[in-house]
């Protein structure tokens, strides 16, 4: 038992594979490319935030109804943080004794003004796939802890997730095509409908969209060997395009998956599901020991990251600290921009000597940031102001000023 435990461990604490294969090219920021990214030291997938607020700093936070509108929205918070050509909200997280509460902040528009996703909505496809599995076949154990099947053989749901996140190419898959797999298997009509019936005072609101390569034909849809999913039968897509409130939101419902009520949860959606799309497969048969952490962890965009003191957040949490986060970005040929999304949940705990949460201390958020700069090609000017972005908002959360 002490070998097995030391050889989980090991297998927690060992991320080789990220440095080796999933960093290293492209933007510092947006792709990682100096391989900076780090991961706690403490891994186990049944992990809640270990944050505890008590009601002296609970003023202008509210609880979760179950309705979204009922959520008020302050729309100027933020107006005065963001750079030129961004957007950006925030959703602060505070957890009481008796729930969490939740305080929505946003630059001016951006409640309510869509853009384009890019591939930062990838995972609302997963979750809309995982969702239909449930719902299609509720007395077999499939969802997205199950496998289907291609030239690897049985391949895990997550292994792809985790693919989709970290845009590995080690497996002759790419995300953009896997994304297009879970769109057939949630169909793109049952994701869109579902975004419009969530939020309907937010018509312009959209899912349902490609993300320009076919779905990989060698991969089948009887999953888990027990649930045959027919395939998206529609012609139809939709365009991809969200607000960045939405987009933190649509986020806070697979993040915070037990801590969230079940009238606003991706139908039939499990704990086990979520846990698929922030860690990938827990029994990942596509990569080796070394690449443990999987799904949104591997995200290689560290805006987030790079604009906090991560060494002292891992010493204080006793690694108990996460970032989830998903990127998105593209030159768009037709509207001459260069455009990236960022979208995160963090959890910044800080502990005491006995490993308990230091009441008020740390901090738990979702945040959105998407920028778009004219004729910027190579995307290094959007990533300035991307960043720049992250760095007013968090500091000013830092000092207490949201």
């Amino acid at each position: 038992l002490v070998l097995l435990s030391l050889i989980y461990l090991s297998a927690a604490w060992d991320n080789s594979f990220y440095y080796k294969h999933w960093c290293g090219a492209g933007l510092q920021y947006l792709d990682d490319n100096k391989c900076a990214k780090k991961f706690p030291s403490s891994y186990h997938r049944q992990w809640k935030c270990p944050i505890i607020a008590t009601n002296n700093t609970t003023s202008g936070y509210a609880p979760d109804t179950g309705k979204f509108q009922d959520f008020f929205v302050n729309t100027t918070a933020l107006g005065s943080l963001v750079a030129n050509n961004t957007n950006a909200c925030i959703i602060l997280v505070k957890r009481t004794q008796e729930g969490p509460l939740y305080k929505f902040l946003c630059a001016p528009g951006d409640d309510r003004n869509v853009h384009e996703t890019w591939s930062s909505s990838k995972v609302y496809a997963v979750s809309n796939a995982a969702s239909r599995l449930r719902t299609e076949c509720p007395n077999h154990a499939t969802g997205l802890p199950s496998y289907t099947t291609g030239v690897h053989g049985e391949t895990p749901l997550g292994d792809l997730i985790s693919i989709i996140c970290s845009y590995d190419t080690t497996q002759g898959y790419t995300s953009n095509g896997l994304s297009s797999y879970f769109h057939d298997i949630g169909w793109r009509k049952r994701i869109h409908e579902l975004i419009q019936k969530w939020f309907p005072q937010y018509p312009e609101l959209s899912l349902g969209g490609n993300y320009g390569v076919v779905t990989p034909p060698d991969l089948g849809f009887l999953i888990g060997n027990t649930c045959k999913v027919e395939k998206d039968p529609h012609d139809q897509i939709f365009p991809n395009s969200l607000s960045p409130l939405v987009a933190a939101e649509l986020l806070r419902r697979i993040a915070m998956f037990t801590s969230i009520p079940d009238a606003i949860k991706w139908p039939d959606m499990t704990l086990l599901d979520s846990q698929e799309i922030l860690y990938g497969s827990e029994n990942s048969l596509l990569f080796p020991v070394g690449a443990t952490w999987g799904g949104m962890s591997t995200d290689t965009a560290i805006f987030l990251q790079s604009v906090v003191d991560i060494e002292k957040i891992e010493e204080e949490s006793q690694g108990h600290w996460r970032i989830f986060s998903k990127l998105g970005s593209g030159w768009s040929s037709s509207r001459q921009v260069g455009e990236i999304v960022s979208n995160a949940y963090a959890c910044f705990p800080v502990l005491d000597n006995s490993g308990n949460p230091i009441p008020d201390a740390g901090y738990e958020f979702l945040i959105s940031v998407r920028g778009s700069v004219p004729h910027d090609t190579s995307l290094e000017n959007v990533e300035k102001a991307v960043r720049q972005s992250f760095v007013n908002i968090i500091q000013a959360l830092e000092s207490g000023a949201l």
